[in-house]
């Protein structure tokens, strides 16, 4: 399968575009001095998970965030440092949160994509019948440890829930070589622990699945060639997954297999992991719009109470939200580029 970059979209690739900033990976310390107000990602899903295991203590959120050890925790105590206030500080990653999620919501869909993008190059064909297998469907991976703020996920869903709806933003790759190297491989670590997700996402619902792409033109089967041929080749092949995904668990099962990646240092080795089977079933509207009508308020009520050092940074633009009822319609209009 030829995947091509999402980079291709000149609304994209733009500097100012929120989405590309998910892929820039900055120290705290370099975050503070240089690149102040713009998305951190291991920030803002930490924040997604205090939110969610804390959904009825929103107006405590400073001092949870202060009692634990977290990234947020010392992204606040050197805000302070700026000089600027923890409410001010905490309200840019809030805000972050409703704009990633808006970004992906309003990006082009794998069909849409397909239609306007792949069928135009390549002329009279079946376009979904190149995918990632004969089904026509989308697989994605994804590989746990317990380093990542991502693996805080399992701290508030259980993973051997029939449904379950992501509650952060989840990195992903088409390729599952690569999500075997984010697996935990520590000897002690109990293969239970061990967890690779392969979601798949059925043909006829890619119509509603956006494409959030992140990786270079890559062609699937030349990966694997490529990998068996020890050649070395660079990339994560990241696909985002948007919050809000309900996923039905299909298939649990262990499983004992070969590892080996030429772009790491580590040997070809076996490796033992448990493989949860997921299957995409839609967005969660409804959940997913209560909590940012919460998130909305919770932003409003921050932001009454602080006041911008005229002295620092600019960061992005923090207006006042228009609230909206949690009920009301929450699909986002698809663009077709």
């Amino acid at each position: 399968m030829n995947i091509k970059t999402l980079y291709a979209y000149d609304d994209i690739k733009r500097d100012d575009c929120v989405i590309s900033e998910w892929r820039v990976e900055i120290d705290l310390d370099d975050y503070i001095e240089i690149s102040f107000g713009k998305l951190h990602y291991n920030l803002i899903n930490e924040l997604l998970i205090l939110l969610n295991k804390n959904k009825s203590d929103y107006i405590n959120i400073i001092s949870i965030i202060e009692s634990n050890n977290t990234r947020l925790t010392d992204f606040l105590n050197l805000c302070t440092k700026i000089p600027k206030g923890v409410k001010e500080c905490l309200v840019i990653h809030l805000n972050n949160i409703l704009i990633l999620s808006k970004a992906i919501k309003d990006s082009i869909t794998y069909y849409d994509y397909i239609e306007s993008v792949i069928v135009p190059d390549v002329g009279d064909f079946e376009p979904l019948n190149e995918i990632q297998n004969d089904e026509n469907n989308l697989y994605l991976y994804r590989g746990f440890n317990n380093i990542s703020s991502s693996s805080k996920i399992f701290e508030v869903i259980n993973k051997d829930s029939h449904i379950i709806t992501t509650p952060i933003f989840l990195s992903t790759t088409v390729i599952k070589t690569v999500a075997k190297r984010f697996l935990d491989r520590r000897a002690h670590e109990p293969v239970e622990n061990k967890i690779m997700w392969k979601i798949v996402v059925p043909s006829d619902k890619l119509k509603i699945f956006n494409y959030i792409y992140f990786g270079q033109d890559v062609n699937i089967d030349e990966y694997d060639e490529k990998i068996k041929k020890q050649e070395r080749i660079c990339g994560e092949f990241e696909f985002l997954l948007n919050i809000g995904a309900i996923l039905e668990l299909k298939n649990k099962e262990i499983i004992n297999d070969d590892y080996n990646d030429s772009i790491t240092t580590n040997p070809r080795t076996q490796i033992s992991y448990t493989l949860y089977t997921y299957e995409f079933q839609g967005w969660d509207t409804e959940t997913v719009g209560t909590n940012i009508y919460n998130l909305k308020h919770m932003i409003n009520d921050l932001i009454e109470n602080f006041t911008t050092s005229s002295i620092s940074p600019k960061p992005r633009k923090t207006k006042q939200l228009k609230s909206y009822s949690p009920t009301s319609p929450t699909s986002a209009k698809r663009s077709k580029k």
